[in-house]
């Protein structure tokens, strides 16, 4: 019976205990509200001290240490609703110097509408940051908090998690449960700027005495760094670039700013360091501690005008007209050094418009081009004008020896070929003949440039309603033959011709022989005879169809006269012009702007060059070959490539039509209006 006690009263014990158990489980009672949660406690925040010590060199920012995280919001009681919160951005970031405070903006957004007056409290339990805050409410489920970082830190990166608490008052005596939510931040405090050079890392110009270069880059800054109080200045304490403060944040972590040279600068060569500087006001005279870069500098200021004695390349022939020769190759045969270029004269073309651009004829020491209706004799020697002459209409001229020949029309529906003493103007020929027609209407003639070689002179002319090409006596005009032909390309005793194909005819008396079929057009009888064929090697003859009309691609034929067959052909966006020399013929893809070199032989691509593009990709390509250098003009820059080692060996910011004189006198009719020669020799 004893036991039987003993064993009731430890049951009794038992309930007890689990009974004091539960109570304490449950918050103890103590008449609290069953359906309130008691607050969850706040989740672990890590603090990683920063480093207090200031050094005296510069020191790169301390790599933030990432404490643990804790869970990015607290959990709300299930069955409580209450809106849950979202920030933009989702983590503070910022970038300070010591000393100086910080604001960051955080929107906050309602998952829904609020429906009584709320308020947010910012603090950090961890206590590294000392924030103050201000919320504006936007609408009912958006609001605007600006939270200003304390100018206490010590030199360091500090990452961690700030609370924010919403509450029903402003003073937060009335937190709402379960509505504390975290945003994690990294704030770094630095000693300096931490600014990299991106692009250049120096500078190199070369231009001419009243020109000035400009050169673009850029400064690398870290996330955040826009915010700071920051100004750039470059300065060049030589006083070669001009002071410049204009560094421009393009808002993807760069500072991209334009430095000048002074445009007037003598000629010589110029080398310096650009300091470009950090500072805390626009004028500079509160600097940021060591943020000072330097930029190394080279320039070089060419002559304006070197007027060496002219001398004549033996074996050299005159540059006669557009692409140089009867065989149209644009080919002169010597070898250049390009540490002699230099600058010899610049002559502005009278009332040319921008895109003027104009073929020229050089002999007997004098530049002929035309601007409008005026042809004009320029000196070789200085750029002065020799004498000029009013036709009326806008002349095409080509010359040989002491002769010049000027196409032009006359307002009778004439055509009329002048021949002149190049070295006076003085009238020595006139031919005239009329427009071709057909069924009593007028058509369009052909404009071929004039073409001289074995004292013959061949130009375009009609014979009732046919177009063709004339043979005259070069030296008094008397005509020789007519032939049905578009243009005229020699190639020892043969003439050729492109139309629906390449037609051969005898120089001699203008009998035409044969012709080699192509399925494209390769000529349109009012074009200009940029598009006349170009003579390779013996036997070997380059054209280029018409372009299409949708694609705009052509192709560059090779025809091989002996077998009577086209060899190869190549397709391209090309442009009119072209060169051959040695067996390479040189064209220009505008489409990929490459400089392509392709062999004679079968047309293989033996190298390409990609020429850099600009702005004005309209205006057009040329194309001059020497022994050892391939110009190449295009859109408004000139560049000269080692034929050997595919390198760029010259660059020449004026870009147009090019010719270069038995005297060894490079010349471009440039974009602009103006016609610019270059000593090569």
């Amino acid at each position: 019976m004893e036991n039987n006690v003993d064993k009731l009263a430890s049951v009794k014990n038992l309930l007890a205990s689990l009974t004091l158990c539960c109570i304490s489980a449950c918050g103890g009672g103590g008449g609290a509200d069953a359906n309130v949660a008691p607050p969850t406690p706040t989740p672990p925040v890590v603090t990683v001290p920063p480093t207090v010590p200031v050094p005296e060199t510069p020191i790169a920012p301390v790599t933030p240490v990432t404490p643990a995280q804790p869970d990015p919001v607290v959990p709300t009681k299930p069955g409580v609703i209450y809106p849950a919160l979202t920030f933009t951005p989702s983590k503070v970031v910022e970038v300070m110097l010591l000393g100086e405070s910080r604001v960051s903006k955080v929107q906050i957004t309602l998952s829904s509408p609020a429906t009584e007056p709320l308020f947010f409290r910012f603090f950090d339990p961890t206590g590294v940051l000392q924030l103050s805050s201000s919320v504006t409410q936007e609408n009912n489920v958006t609001y605007t908090a600006l939270i200003t970082m304390p100018s206490t830190l010590s030199f360091g990166t500090y990452e961690g998690y700030m609370e924010i608490q919403v509450c029903r008052d402003a003073a937060c005596s009335n937190p709402i449960s379960y509505s504390r939510q975290l945003l994690p931040y990294s704030v770094s405090a630095l000693h300096t700027i931490p600014v990299e050079f991106v692009n250049p890392i120096s500078i190199s110009e070369s231009f001419y005495e009243g020109q000035a270069a400009t050169t673009s880059g850029v400064l690398a800054a870290p996330s955040g760094q826009s915010k700071i109080n920051l100004y750039i200045t470059a300065t060049d304490p030589k006083g070669v670039f001009i002071k410049t403060s204009d560094f421009r944040w393009n808002g993807d972590f760069m500072y991209e700013f334009t430095l000048k040279t002074v445009p007037s600068l003598a000629s010589g060569r110029y080398r310096g360091n650009i300091e470009i500087r950090a500072c805390r006001d626009l004028e500079c005279s509160a600097r940021y501690p060591v943020t000072t870069m330097s930029v190394p500098y080279d320039v070089e200021v060419r002559a304006l005008s070197t007027l060496t004695a002219l001398t004549r390349w033996p074996g050299v022939s005159d540059w006669q007209g557009e692409r140089g020769n009867a065989q149209r190759t644009s080919y002169v045969p010597v070898t250049l050094d390009v540490s002699k270029f230099s600058r010899r004269w610049t002559w502005p073309i009278p009332g040319a418009s921008y895109m003027h651009r104009t073929p020229m004829a050089i002999s007997s020491n004098h530049v002929f081009l035309n601007a409008g209706a005026i042809l004009y004799a320029l000196k070789e020697s200085d750029g002065s004008v020799a004498w000029s002459r009013d036709f009326g209409r806008d002349p095409f001229s080509s010359t040989s020896g002491d002769m010049l020949y000027v196409r032009t029309g006359t307002d009778d529906s004439r055509q009329v070929l002048y021949g002149l003493n190049a070295s006076t103007g003085t009238m020595v020929f006139t031919s005239y003949s009329s427009f071709p027609k057909r069924d009593g209407y007028t058509i369009p003639p052909l404009w071929m440039k004039p073409m001289v070689s074995g004292g013959k002179l061949f130009h375009s002319v009609a014979s009732g309603d046919t177009n063709g090409v004339q043979a005259l006596e070069a030296l008094t005009g008397t005509p020789l033959w007519f032939a049905p032909m578009t243009s005229a390309t020699l190639q020892g005793s043969n003439l050729f011709s492109l139309d629906q194909g390449l037609s051969l005819a005898d120089a001699t008396t203008g009998t035409l022989q044969r012709t080699i079929a192509t399925p494209e057009m390769m000529w349109t009888s009012t074009s200009a005879s940029s598009l006349a064929p170009v003579a390779g090697a013996p036997g070997s003859i380059f054209g280029m169809t018409q372009p299409e009309s949708a694609s705009k691609t052509r192709k560059l034929v090779n025809f091989n006269v002996a077998q009577n067959k086209v060899a190869w052909s190549s397709t391209g966006t090309y442009g009119d012009n072209f060169a051959y020399a040695e067996g390479v013929v040189y064209v220009v893809d505008d489409a990929t702007s490459m400089l392509e070199a392709r062999a004679e032989s079968d047309g293989k691509l033996l190298w390409s060059w990609e020429v850099p593009r600009r702005l004005i990709s309209f205006a057009g390509t040329d194309i001059l070959v020497t022994k050892n250098l391939v110009f190449v003009s295009f859109s408004g820059t000139t560049y000269a490539l080692d034929v050997k080692t595919h390198q760029l060996v010259w660059t020449e910011p004026t870009g147009g039509v090019l010719s270069m004189s038995a005297n060894g006198v490079l010349y471009i009719s440039a974009l602009g209006g103006s016609v610019v020669g270059f000593n090569v020799k």
